[in-house]
């Protein structure tokens, strides 16, 4: 299931939770601009409400190679994406 993101030999960035404005997402993602490259992934794990505003943005700062959105996961699954990070963000 995870296998499919193909993060094997990348560091991981990873925010888990509800895809919200409040939770101001789109600053994890403008600072990661300053980080990525070719070693390493942002990952982000939710759906809703904020979704298609930070897919755009991941667009506009040239990263779409380097950010995943997975969108709903099931809370059994969720452990597998954790399992995924290596830098937290809560």
């Amino acid at each position: 299931m995870v296998s499919k993101y193909q993060l094997q030999d990348k560091f991981v960035y990873l925010f888990v939770g509800r895809i919200s404005e409040e939770k101001r997402i789109s600053n994890i993602i403008t600072a990661y601009k300053k980080v990525a490259n070719a070693n390493n992934r942002l990952l982000i794990v939710g759906d809703r409400p904020e979704l298609s505003k930070l897919r755009k943005l991941t667009l506009e700062l040239e990263l779409k190679e380097n950010v995943i959105f997975t969108g709903f996961i099931e809370w059994k699954n969720i452990s597998s994406y954790y399992a995924l990070g290596d830098v937290f963000f809560v």
